[in-house]
């Protein structure tokens, strides 16, 4: 499978992929079979993406054949040629196997060097995996459309969603903003990801075969990814004096009732160390990963 921008030449295939990504969706505008576009129609508008700087179409491509896209349509006036509106549509036997994830990598990128500031989309409120997606690859909801689309007799809102990167002058002063998320290597993301769903309180934001993300709470910004790995071996840090064993800590609500949690749920815990003022323990999930808790 392939991510490429799309060219002249796809224009059949691609009409061919909006109908049938419509005809298999639950949440797209147009009605299965309300689309009336014809391939010349779709090709002046190629022509059109062409002569843009700031709009294009991305597809997947598995075998010759197209099986998703992500469309990227930038602003035409002045005040607003830094922002782009995205439609993503993928065959439904396709979803779920991480194509939007490449989707979006690919968009990042080619926004980056066309030096494109805001990225912005709308999504149905009851569109869960979609807005998984959306959060996983940066975006947040910045307010609500009400009662905006009616799907049979029902009214339904929808998020305004968006994502805003670096400005040149930012990526000037900084090369880094924060920590989007950390990996950990683990044997089946699955299982693990239920442990850590369970006995660390982490909510599922995305999975599949390879790897599962979960968000540590609703207040952070980074995720935890867990990633499969053949021939799995425990993360160890490398031998040093200062006295780390462990790659990632995280911050706790309350440090006591963290550790007595973690005991009573029969995970693997040493004990309180302090340093100053900062206390911190390790624990261990399933996998034999060493993670550390400071307070």
């Amino acid at each position: 499978m392939k991510i490429r921008e799309i060219t002249l030449e796809d224009a059949g295939k691609f009409v061919d992929l909006i109908k049938q990504v419509e005809s298999e969706s639950d949440f797209m505008l147009m009605e299965p079979g309300e689309r009336n576009l014809t391939v010349e129609q779709q090709v002046k508008r190629l022509e059109g993406m062409k002569k843009s700087h700031n709009s294009t179409i991305f597809l997947a491509e598995k075998d010759d054949e197209l099986i998703g896209y992500l469309i990227a349509i930038g602003g035409t006036a002045k005040r607003d040629k830094h922002s782009v509106y995205l439609v993503i549509g993928i065959l439904k036997q396709y979803r779920g196997l991480g194509i939007g994830t490449k989707l979006f990598q690919q968009l990042d990128v080619w926004a980056n060097e066309k030096q494109i500031h805001r990225l912005e989309l709308t999504v149905i409120q009851r569109n869960e995996s979609a807005i998984a997606l959306y959060r996983k690859m940066g975006f947040e909801i910045e307010g609500t459309k009400k009662h905006s689309v009616k799907i049979g007799a029902e009214y339904l809102n929808e998020n305004y969603m968006a994502k805003l990167l670096p400005t040149s002058e930012e990526s000037e002063k900084s090369l880094l903003k924060g920590m989007e998320g950390v990996f950990v290597p683990v044997n089946n993301p699955d299982v693990s990801a239920k442990w850590y769903e369970e006995v660390l309180g982490f909510t599922l934001v995305y999975q599949e075969e390879e790897a599962a993300v979960l968000r540590i709470s609703g207040e952070s910004q980074t995720v935890v990814c867990l990633v499969r790995t053949v021939n799995h071996q425990p993360m160890k840090f490398p031998e040093n004096d200062f006295g780390v064993g462990k790659y990632y800590n995280f911050i706790p609500e309350d440090f006591e009732k963290t550790y007595e949690r973690l005991v009573e749920k029969g995970v693997k815990v040493n004990q309180i160390d302090r340093e100053g003022n900062t206390r911190f323990f390790t624990f261990y999930d399933p996998d034999g990963n060493p993670l550390g808790v400071c307070g």
